[in-house]
């Protein structure tokens, strides 16, 4: 309930400055919680001329491991 509360007012203090939320965040209305683990393998990898493949089969191994 509080997440669907922030929403709410994020909306209308967006809409008084006369902007429009982010299209992704229409789309996507429940935020997410992205892990740390994620948040870094993306930073690392932004960068990274691996492949999409490679980048990915990289992310499975980090979450795979304990």
């Amino acid at each position: 309930m509080k997440k669907a509360k922030r929403l709410d007012e994020l909306e209308k203090k967006v809409k008084a400055r006369g902007d429009g939320l982010p299209q992704l965040r229409q789309i996507y209305r429940e935020s997410s919680q992205l892990s740390v683990k994620f948040c870094r393998w993306l930073g690392k990898h932004h960068h990274d001329p691996a492949s999409w493949e490679q980048a990915q089969s990289r992310l499975a191994t980090l979450y795979a491991s304990f």
